[in-house]
């Protein structure tokens, strides 16, 4: 069974979301009684431990984001993404907000926190006792050198980021 997408439930047009909440300042607040307990003005969601703030209509949560972009936007097409363009998943200020395919969104990821360096792109490589850095490109990892420090194959990485991955590098803002 397949599971209706955002767009496909009862809160998929811009009436019946603009009915519902509030908009400002990226933060959505309830205008109407909901559940018999949130009055108008709450505060609408819950943070999330990924960072993202969710809201429950009708028993189903969806991310504030969305919500938003559909406030304004309408429909999110059909195998597309709300990004964050500042890479902040709590600013949802209407012009942060675009749409974008699964792989403009992940171009648009900084560092993972497992990353001791915070520097994207960067690895050590063991067998040359040297920096490498790396960019994935269509789903293919270009090799784009070996480094005596971090800072200059993260340099090098920020830039292939900005050349390959355009208004989507996580670099180029």
């Amino acid at each position: 069974m397949n599971c209706p997408s955002d767009n496909q439930l009862i809160m998929n047009n811009k009436d019946s979301l603009n009915a519902i909440f509030l908009y400002q300042n990226g933060e959505l607040f309830y205008k109407i009684r909901t559940n018999g307990r949130l009055k108008s003005g709450t505060r609408a969601g819950s943070l999330m431990s990924r960072g993202y703030r969710k809201i429950m209509i009708k028993r189903k949560s969806y991310l504030e984001h969305r919500i938003i972009w559909m406030m304004f936007n309408g429909e999110i097409p059909d195998k597309m993404e709300v990004d964050h363009i500042d890479g902040n998943k709590l600013n949802n200020q209407i012009g942060n907000l675009r749409i974008a395919t699964r792989t403009q969104n992940r171009m648009n990821i900084g560092p993972y926190n497992c990353n001791k360096l915070k520097m994207k792109g960067v690895s050590w490589h063991k067998q040359v006792k040297k920096w490498v850095a790396r960019i994935r490109v269509d789903k293919k990892l270009i090799h784009l050198g070996v480094f005596d420090n971090p800072e200059d194959a993260f340099n090098k990485y920020k830039s292939a980021s900005e050349y390959y991955h355009k208004e989507f590098s996580f670099y180029g803002k």
